[in-house]
């Protein structure tokens, strides 16, 4: 039995790519329906808006509603990016992310958190409280400042140890037979630095994520950026960025002509 997951890359604002390709998917294959969907980070906040079909209501968030110093403002130096402003303002007030649509999803949601009693990835899914989820995945410590608790354990960045290979394993390891991998981007050497500085400062961590050099199988199809983004890096929430950067994603989609054939297959 065939069964098709979408699987995002972390990387900060440069997820407006994953945007994108979501919504090309949507408007010219009609995929709402996907069996899984696996993200990290930046990418998991519109997965869960997919997964509850509220796509305009996602994409408003990444066009319009991120461009603001209210979320991400270098002058607050302790909190450059205000992941509780996201969650609590964005999430739950400006676009209400329907939580009882995500618990009775028949899409599979898995978001990446990394736990920094194990040191190691921790999937949480449609039943479990969403909304602190996003919270901890997207955590970035240094530029938000803060752990996120859920349960016994301290959660923060699921980017922090989790590569996109190790979500594209997660999804085989699900039984997925198709795999749209979406790869956000290459956040190069300043990222390899922040992730070796962080790990100095937690020791439990099993690794960090230094990137992937994942090379697609026949059950996968990849997508990058068939140009340079606009979006320059995790911190760039500059509107017209974001905007540019989404009709890179759509437009990937809908120029693609090997996709149709994959996804026939």
């Amino acid at each position: 039995m065939s069964k098709l997951a979408i699987v995002t890359s972390e990387g900060g604002m440069s997820c407006a790519y994953s945007v994108g390709v979501i919504l090309g998917l949507i408007d010219k294959y009609k995929l709402t329906d996907p069996d899984i969907v696996i993200g990290a980070s930046g990418s998991s906040g519109f997965l869960a808006y997919l997964v509850t079909k509220q796509y305009k209501e996602g994409r408003n968030i990444w066009a319009n509603l991120l461009s603001t110093k209210k979320f991400i403002s270098f002058s607050r130096w302790n909190k450059i990016m205000d992941i509780d402003y996201l969650i609590d303002e964005i999430f739950k007030k400006q676009e209400p992310l329907n939580l009882e649509a995500i618990k009775q999803s028949q899409i599979k949601l898995l978001i990446a958190t990394t736990n920094l009693t194990t040191g190691d990835t921790e999937y949480f899914s449609n039943h479990d409280d969403i909304f602190e989820v996003l919270r901890a995945s997207k955590a970035i410590l240094f530029f938000y400042g803060k752990k996120v608790r859920l349960g016994e354990d301290m959660y923060v960045d699921g980017g922090i140890v989790t590569s996109f290979e190790d979500s594209i394993n997660k999804a085989k390891e699900l039984g997925a037979t198709k795999i749209l991998a979406i790869d956000n981007i290459n956040e190069g050497l300043g990222a390899v630095f922040y992730l070796r500085v962080y790990k100095l400062f937690h020791p439990r961590l099993t690794k960090v994520n230094l990137g992937s050099k994942f090379i697609p199988d026949d059950s996968t199809f990849l997508f990058k950026p068939s140009k340079k983004i606009p979006v320059t890096g995790a911190m760039d929430n500059d509107q017209q960025h974001l905007k540019e950067t989404i009709k890179i994603g759509y437009d990937d989609v809908i120029n693609n002509k090997e996709l149709e054939r994959f996804l026939k297959v």
